[in-house]
């Protein structure tokens, strides 16, 4: 993916260094992961399984999931290459 980090929005560079924990797509920027707070728990798409994504919410953790690929267009349809940043919360009791 090209581009650079500072693209971002303010809200999803405040996400990243507001989060504990951060699933970290494989294709995304170095530049935009390095957008995490250092001491945020790294994890892989293969780490984040269900278990480990319910301890850690019910652990107060904060989760954001940094997702790289299409993001819809409303002109074609189509969509286009994108990073997706996203907070991840507990579903409500």
């Amino acid at each position: 993916v090209d581009g650079p980090a500072d693209l971002l929005s303010l809200r999803a560079a405040r996400l990243l260094a507001e989060a504990d924990a951060v699933i970290i797509d494989p294709l995304c920027p170095a530049a935009v992961a390095g957008m995490a707070r250092r001491d945020a728990r790294r994890l892989t798409g293969a780490d984040a399984g269900s278990d480990s994504l319910v301890a850690l919410t019910a652990a107060g953790q904060r989760i954001v999931w940094v997702a790289v690929g299409p993001r819809p267009s409303a002109a074609d349809g189509l969509g286009s290459a994108g990073v997706r940043v996203r907070i991840l919360r507990p579903a409500p009791d």
